[in-house]
């Protein structure tokens, strides 16, 4: 019985690292790392790029992706408020964001 020769053969890690939410996984026939999240890999989709050769770097490329990701964070409301009355001001169809007094929501939008 013949194996299908086109067929991918898995990737054996040797190492697996775990990083905040990320695995980082060595290879054990390259020695390269790459970044899993939910046991997928994020290499080359989600902006990763190729396998990395250190661990470091590996770890490094996590942080500039979240930092990329998520510049305005919804825990920081007084910095996503301005930014929605900003973006509210300068569309195309301006509204108005009117903030809740706490400064913690959206209480409502009135179209100007």
């Amino acid at each position: 019985m013949k194996l299908n020769e086109n067929k991918e053969q898995p990737i054996v890690f040797s190492n697996i690292h775990f990083y905040k939410e990320y695995e980082i996984r060595q290879s054990s026939k390259s020695g390269r790392y790459f970044i899993y999240k939910d046991d997928v890999n994020l290499q080359g989709d989600d902006g990763y790029g190729d396998p990395y050769r250190s661990l470091e770097d590996a770890k490094t490329q996590i942080e500039h992706s979240e930092k990329r990701h998520h510049p305005i964070m919804a825990t920081n409301w007084e910095t996503y408020l301005m930014e929605a009355i900003k973006t509210g001001l300068t569309s195309p169809t301006p509204y108005k964001v009117i903030p809740y007094k706490n400064g913690i929501g959206i209480k409502k939008i009135e179209l100007l």
